[in-house]
């Protein structure tokens, strides 16, 4: 079960699941690949916030960090996919995130590998 109890109540995490995959700003740069990674890995962030947070405001404060930061992922992901590393690398030096040591060569192969960057 993905509820977590808050106060005696069971809370659904798929209200906060929603704000990620009805958001079409964050993916409307990446190909079919990339967007659906960063869906998958937001969505799966998503869930342990919901699992792990002690309020609803807590979660929500989270996930709100979370889609911001998948926002910046996915800009960075769009460069990476346009083959500018260089712009990649120096946003991601920019939000504070080490580049993945092992590289990258397409945009969901760069949002799994920082995806512990969505954790809010």
């Amino acid at each position: 079960q993905n509820h977590e109890k808050w106060g005696g109540r069971s809370m659904d995490p798929q209200a906060l699941i929603e704000l990620v995959t009805e958001d079409e700003g964050l993916t409307g740069d990446l190909d079919e690949e990339g967007a659906s990674c960063l869906v998958r890995e937001l969505s799966d962030a998503v869930r342990k916030i919901a699992a792990s947070s002690s309020s609803e405001q807590q979660a929500g404060a989270r996930v709100a960090t979370a889609r911001k930061n998948g926002r910046a992922l996915a800009r960075m992901a769009a460069k990476v996919q346009d083959g500018d590393l260089d712009a990649a690398r120096q946003m991601a030096g920019a939000q504070g995130w080490a580049w993945p040591a092992a590289g990258v060569k397409t945009a969901a192969e760069l949002i799994s590998a920082l995806r512990d960057k969505l954790a809010g």
